[in-house]
C-alpha cells in the first residue's frame, strides 16, 4: 500500500485536464480504477522487448487481428480504443496499469522514449480529439526499492510522472 501521493481519483481528474498522463504507485495492489473507466493490468515481465510490449498490449486492449506490430500501428489502435464494438456506452475513461514497470522496455531501451511520450499523445488525443472526450492514464507499478529509477528514467524521456497514493488512508 502507497501512503503518499495523491489519490488515484485526483490523478485521473488531472490526466482529464492538463495534469500527467504518467502516475506511479509503489508497492501492490493499487486502488481499483471507477467502474467508469476501461481498465487493463498488464505487466513489464512481459514487456522487456517492443515486440513483447506490443503483444502484450494487443491481447490487454484487444488490438484488431490486422495489427501490424510497428509503432505506427500501436499508435493507431491506442488512439482507437473507443471505437469498440464492445461498449455500450463510451467510458469515462481507459487506464493501463503497468505492474513491474521497472521491467519495462529493459531489452529494448532505444523504444523506451517513444513509449513514455506516447503516453502524452495518447492523453492529448482522448482529451482534445475524441468525441465524446475521455481520460487516458497509465499507472507504473513498481517497488520502493526501484521507485527512483522508475520516475528518473520516464523524467529523462521527458514525461512527468506523479506519486499516487491510496484514495482510503486511515485518518488518525
Amino acid at each position: 500500500m502507497s501512503d503518499t501521493g495523491i489519490p488515484l481519483a485526483r490523478f485521473l481528474d488531472d490526466a482529464a485536464r492538463q495534469g500527467p498522463a504518467v502516475g506511479l504507485w509503489v508497492g501492490s495492489r493499487p486502488p481499483s480504477a471507477p467502474s467508469s473507466y476501461e481498465f487493463r493490468e498488464v505487466t513489464g515481465r512481459t514487456m522487456t522487448t517492443l515486440l513483447g510490449l506490443y503483444e502484450t498490449y494487443a491481447r490487454a486492449w484487444d488490438f484488431p487481428d490486422y495489427f501490424g506490430h510497428n509503432a505506427d500501428a500501436f499508435d493507431e489502435c491506442m488512439r482507437e480504443l473507443d471505437d469498440s464494438d464492445n461498449h455500450t456506452s463510451k467510458p469515462a475513461g481507459y487506464l493501463t496499469d503497468i505492474v513491474d514497470a521497472d521491467r519495462l522496455l529493459t531489452a529494448d531501451r532505444e523504444a523506451f522514449g517513444w513509449f513514455a511520450t506516447s503516453q502524452l499523445r495518447f492523453r492529448d488525443h482522448y482529451r482534445d480529439v475524441a468525441v465524446p472526450r475521455s481520460t487516458f492514464a497509465t499507472l507504473l507499478e513498481t517497488s520502493a526499492s526501484r521507485r527512483r529509477d522508475v520516475i528518473t528514467r520516464w523524467r529523462r524521456a521527458g514525461v512527468t510522472v506523479v506519486t499516487v497514493g491510496d484514495d482510503h488512508r486511515p485518518r488518525l
